[in-house]
């Protein structure tokens, strides 16, 4: 299973953008935590992305310390000056993002029903 979040967003991070409860990056990494210690469940590769002057940095920063409360395991890639602008991010670090995009791809292809 693979998730790549590029922004994450807070329930409460804006008043004009709202996500319906149960359905955000921090209820979604909650439930999974709390299933994957009752059952096995299928590992997760995720990878944050976010640039230090992104408007929503703070909230990556605070996510990012969440998941690792819940230790859930994932790999980070902070870009100094970068907006929140997938172009000026990966500019500056697509080469290692999309490495792990092809990583994903790869393991996808080689899992056997």
């Amino acid at each position: 299973m693979v998730l790549l979040c590029a922004s994450v967003i807070s329930p409460n991070e804006s008043a004009s953008l709202q996500f319906t409860p149960g359905d955000n990056t921090w209820d979604l990494a909650r439930r999974y935590a709390a299933k994957r210690d009752r059952q096995p469940t299928p590992p997760l590769r995720i990878q944050i992305h976010v640039g230090t002057k992104g408007f929503n940095y703070q909230n990556n920063l605070e996510y990012m310390a969440f998941l690792e409360s819940l230790k859930i395991p994932f790999s980070r890639v902070i870009v100094a000056g970068a907006e929140h602008s997938a172009q000026q991010i990966y500019e500056k670090r697509g080469l290692d993002i999309m490495k792990f995009h092809a990583d994903n791809f790869q393991r996808a292809a080689t899992v056997r029903p």
